[in-house]
């Protein structure tokens, strides 16, 4: 069964950060070390670049999804932002559709 396993878009990226650090990799404690602001701030940064590689790349649609794994529902131990295109989601999405966090939810 590749449900779940394949990408959940036909459109379907990741963005990490260069910080690999242990208080940002898991994005459900971000702010809980005396960094509320500059969580919030590496948060919008984060969520603008993506908004910007889609835009940058004419294929994608306008309707772009941003959303954390968190720690305890990801195969990957290290933040990451899956960008999804949803205009053309397959499957997976809906099968993996319980882990999406979305990043405006985090900043909210």
């Amino acid at each position: 069964e590749w449900r779940g396993k394949a990408c959940m878009s036909k459109r379907h990226g990741l963005l990490t950060t260069r910080d690999l650090s242990w208080h940002w990799f898991n994005v459900l404690v971000f702010g809980l070390f005396d960094n509320l602001e500059e969580a919030i701030s590496k948060l919008r940064a984060i969520k603008a670049a993506a908004l910007q590689f889609c835009a940058s790349h004419g294929e994608w649609s306008e309707h772009i999804g941003l959303y954390f794994h968190s720690y305890g529902h990801s195969s990957v131990n290290s933040l990451h932002l899956h960008v999804v295109d949803l205009d053309f989601t397959g499957p997976s999405y809906e099968a993996l559709k319980f882990k999406n966090l979305r990043i405006d939810d985090v900043i909210g």
